[in-house]
Order: structure tokens, then C-alpha cells, then sequence
């Protein structure tokens, strides 16, 4: 099978008359960049681009459906012009929305190490309880006290209390992983 290109599309009509075993393509290059890309607020058609004099594009809606609100020309240069605001536009929310993104990372950050802290004199604390049960222990042991009072209640609700500290900090730190990727 041979390929071979063709300039426009009449061109192609009247080839794949002649050679039916040809494959026969339009140069899609030499089309202007926004044909395709933008479309008619009217109608809903894609533009097009023409050149006569000057550079510009039209609705071929407006033939069709005859609708006075379809484009019947906008100057290239024009269009151009209103599409890089619009990039431009959405460069500079991009960059607030990074520097919201950063402020809550930070945020999500300071929250983890507050918990980080939490955990740690939670961790502390166990120790201290678990110290004191220890002593009081050994008081009732060697007959200094006739009883032995102590607890194992205070160390339970420490140690529970360090538990929600661990899950909440898990979450935190799980949020800080989901706003850096």
C-alpha cells in the first residue's frame, strides 16, 4: 500500500477516484494552533481559521444555523491576546493555590509534631506511674505499709490515653503524606 499527501481535500476526492489502493492524508500541520480548540459560545462549533488579507476566525455555524450570536469574525491577534490572559490567569490561582497548599502542609505539619510532643510526655508520664505503683510496692513488701493501695488504674488510663495520642498522631502523619504527593 502506498501514502502519498494530498493538499486539501478535493485534491483527495478526485486521487481516490484514480488510485484505489493509495492511502492518501491531509498535512494537519500547516492548520493554525487554537483550530480545533476553540469552540463557538453561540453553537458549540469548533472555529475556523481563514486567511484573506488577514488572519482570523469565524463560526461555520453561522451558515448552518443562522444564529445571530454565533462568531462571524474575531481577529487571530484578538483571540490570542484573550486566551494568554486567560493562561496567565490560571498560572497566578495555581500560585495561590500552591501557597494555600503550602500553608496547610505547614499547618498538618505543626499539628504531627504537636501530637509527637502529646505522645511523649504521655509516654513519660506512664513511666512516673509506673514508677510510683513500683515503690509503693516495695514499701508494702519490706513492712513499711501495713497495705498495699496502689492501682494498676492510673497506669490503664495513661496508657489508654497514649493509645488515642498514637491513633491521632497516625492520622496527622497520614495527612502530611497525602499533601506532599
Amino acid at each position: 500500500m502506498e501514502i502519498k499527501k494530498a493538499s486539501d481535500k478535493k485534491v483527495m476526492e478526485n486521487c481516490k477516484c484514480q488510485y484505489k489502493n493509495v492511502v492518501f492524508y491531509i498535512d494537519i500541520y500547516n492548520r493554525h494552533v487554537l483550530v480545533g480548540r476553540v469552540k463557538c459560545g453561540c453553537c458549540g462549533r469548533n472555529l475556523r481559521h481563514s486567511v484573506s488579507g488577514h488572519h482570523y476566525y469565524w463560526c461555520p455555524g453561522l451558515n448552518i444555523y443562522h444564529l445571530d450570536g454565533c462568531v462571524k469574525r474575531i481577529e487571530d491577534f484578538y483571540l490570542e491576546e484573550i486566551i494568554l490572559f486567560q493562561i496567565q490567569q490560571h498560572i497566578m490561582e495555581l500560585g495561590e493555590s500552591d501557597k494555600l497548599l503550602l500553608e496547610e502542609k505547614d499547618a498538618a505539619e505543626a499539628e504531627a509534631e504537636r501530637l509527637k510532643k502529646k505522645c511523649e510526655k504521655a509516654e513519660r508520664a506512664i513511666e512516673k506511674a509506673r514508677a510510683k505503683r513500683m515503690a509503693e510496692f516495695e514499701a508494702y513488701a519490706l513492712g513499711k505499709k501495713k497495705s498495699y493501695g496502689a492501682s494498676i488504674d492510673e497506669v490503664e488510663m495513661l496508657r489508654k490515653k497514649h493509645e488515642g495520642l498514637m491513633v491521632e498522631l497516625s492520622e496527622a502523619e497520614d495527612k502530611v503524606r497525602i499533601i506532599w504527593k
